[in-house]
């Protein structure tokens, strides 16, 4: 090694020049840097080779003072360089998004700024700290160095040689102090170690509302199915791994591990799924599914599970957020049309003009003000919901009656169910034509999407069956009132009531055929056809003569005949063969008399007073008694 004395970079100042020149020779020599200016080989007092005293003095202004004040401040400027940060290797272990911090007490830190990092680490200085903050989960260093001694400055001596640049007390460039080509690189490493920490907020609220449901709770899956327990930092999560909603319906959990891929042996305690396993009552475990059945009416299993995803370095403030929705249960009612005539249960009707089938019924959703759907009854009068999801039926489809289903929440709403629209035969008269409420109570089983209990929403109604009533009244043809001409007697007319049309029955077999005689069995089986005026004749045709000083006929509860309003029966002044029948001294009318029997466009039979009919018969003479 050499020192170049008229080198531009020499210093001007001939003590630190001095100096400089005496820590060179301790190291070219192998005395090595001393500790300080008394301890070097080649200060002032100790002089080991010939002729240096001789030399300093004869150095332009050299004072000897001066130039050990000088040693010692290269010496603790080299010290200074070369000491580490007393953090020295140390590590952390830190939970990301949050930062690792190491202070350095010796106050060096300022001379280490090369820093490099690993595992997408993030380091900074800020006056004697050191901070950290890990963008990733895993184990990563970061590495601080002085930089070392480097060849970079123009006044540098050439040839790869470690020059250590000083300065001169004023400021200016000073002596460089060549150590060798080895460079004195100063380096210190610190671990950290970044767990990927999560929080999630969960959200549980009515999916048909959207209000937000207290008291659901819900555990953290990992990948293989099980219950995680764990945070981040190994503690038990609070409640052993349940989470209730409080009264908004959400409830933070903070301190989740993300590990998904297992980076920092996390992976069994990272929550892939989450999972619900309790919600009150009404509510059933029917997480975002639309409809409660399948397509093909069948009840669904209750949907629980929901896959999310973590997201590292989330917190209380921001965390990651799942909503679950859940719809009350539902259930599905029943609805039994019956009839009913003078406080008798009709079981059979006497024609097919009668029937419990196709009687509608409208749910309405009183609470909401809504129209959920209509029921309609089958042949033997019954309405049932949990079978029509899965059949359907002639007037609407399975599909139909599921809506209808998914809309009957069991809870605080108050529902009713109108008859809308009566059977053939039958007069829409239930509850008064008014609606009928109801509500709908839960079975207490979150795990049953359908209250299984049926029969406690058995709607059990019943309708009246139109009847016929008429009354024959004869008068005299001239003069025009009951009163016979002498000795006649429209008393003893005797009239019989025959069918004016086929009547059918449910099949649509003609078992009456026109123009036969009405029998008394013809009627209802509970609730026969009965005389309001006149005398049985007898035989099993309804038959009737005019009592006496009785002008007149009559029947009621004689069934419909057919179902548009048209004149179904008639009377005739013969006996139930054919032969005629007239009053005493009177000929006899062979008008057939119309009785209006069918039921009308608007679900009514006919009126009375289009039943009552007027005949007359003509006087055969001025006929005297005597």
């Amino acid at each position: 090694m050499a020192f170049n004395r008229s080198a531009t970079s020499a210093a001007s100042d001939n003590n630190r020049y001095l100096a400089t020149q005496e820590l060179i020779w301790d190291v070219t020599t192998g005395h090595g840097l001393p500790k300080d200016a008394d301890s070097s080989a080649y200060g002032p007092g100790h002089m080991d080779m010939p002729g240096d005293e001789a030399w300093y003095e004869g150095t332009a202004n050299y004072q000897a003072s001066e130039m050990l004040s000088d040693m010692n401040e290269l010496l603790q400027e080299y010290q200074t360089f070369t000491t580490l940060p007393d953090f020295g290797t140390s590590s952390q272990t830190v939970k990301i998004g949050e930062a690792a911090t190491f202070k350095d007490a010796a106050q060096v830190l300022s001379n280490f700024g090369t820093i490099s990092t690993t595992n997408g680490l993030k380091a900074s200085v800020s006056g004697n700290t050191l901070i950290v903050l890990p963008t990733q989960a895993g184990t990563g260093t970061v590495t601080l160095s002085n930089g070392g001694i480097s060849e970079t400055d123009g006044t540098a001596n050439s040839g790869g040689v470690h020059v250590w640049f000083t300065n001169n007390p004023d400021g200016a460039t000073g002596q460089n102090l060549i150590f060798s080509n080895a460079s004195p690189e100063e380096k210190v490493i610190v671990t950290v170690k970044a767990l990927p920490s999560a929080s999630l907020k969960i959200i549980k609220k009515d999916s048909a509302t959207g209000k937000p449901i207290a008291g659901a709770i819900f555990e953290g899956l990992n990948k293989e199915g099980q219950v995680v327990t764990k945070g981040t930092d190994g503690q038990p999560l609070p409640n052993g791994g349940k989470f209730t909603t409080g009264s908004d319906g959400s409830v933070v959990v903070d301190n989740l591990m993300d590990d998904p891929d297992n980076q920092v042996n996390g992976e069994a305690d990272t929550i892939v799924t989450l999972r619900e396993v309790s919600v009150p009552r009404p509510y059933s475990l029917s997480n975002n599914l639309a409809s409660v059945v399948d397509s093909a009416g069948n009840a669904k299993a209750p949907s629980t599970d929901l896959p999310i995803t973590l997201v590292a370095g989330t917190t209380s403030t921001d965390p990651t957020g799942v909503t679950f929705s859940d719809k009350a249960q539902v259930q599905a009612i029943k609805v039994q049309k019956t009839a009913t005539l003078n406080g008798k249960s009709i079981s059979t009707f006497p024609n097919g003009n009668y029937s419990l089938e196709g009687a509608v019924f409208t749910i309405r959703d009183d609470t909401q003000k809504t129209t959920l759907g209509k029921l309609y009854t089958d042949a033997k009068g019954w309405a049932d919901l949990s079978v029509l999801i899965k059949t359907g039926d002639a007037y609407q489809t399975a599909a139909q009656y599921q809506a209808l289903l998914n809309q009957l929440l069991c809870g605080s709403d108050t529902y009713s169910i109108q008859e809308t629209e009566a059977p053939n035969g039958l007069a829409c008269d239930w509850n008064g034509g008014k609606p009928q409420t109801f509500q709908l109570s839960d079975s207490g089983d979150d795990t049953q999407l359908i209250n299984p209990t049926v029969e406690e929403t058995t709607h059990q109604n019943t309708d009246t069956p139109l009847t016929v009533s008429s009354t024959l009244t004869k008068v005299d043809a001239d003069t025009k009132n009951g009163t016979p001409q002498g000795a006649g007697l429209l008393s003893g007319t005797i009239e019989t009531l025959f069918y004016g049309v086929d009547v059918k029955d449910a099949t649509g077999k003609v078992i009456h055929p026109s123009g036969t005689p009405v029998d008394w069995d013809d009627g209802f089986d509970a609730v026969p056809i009965e005389i309001t005026s006149g005398k049985k004749v007898a035989g099993d045709s309804v038959t009737l003569q005019m009592g006496d000083d009785v002008n007149s006929v009559g029947v009621k509860n004689l069934p419909l005949t057919a179902l548009s309003a048209q004149d179904g029966y008639y009377w005739a002044e013969t006996d139930a063969k054919g032969k005629l029948t007239p009053g005493y001294g009177y000929t006899a009318n062979t008008t057939h008399f119309e009785v209006a029997s069918g039921e009308g466009a608007d679900g009514t039979g006919p009126t009375l007073d289009s039943a009552v009919i007027s005949g007359s018969d003509t006087n055969v003479r001025n006929l005297t008694m005597c």
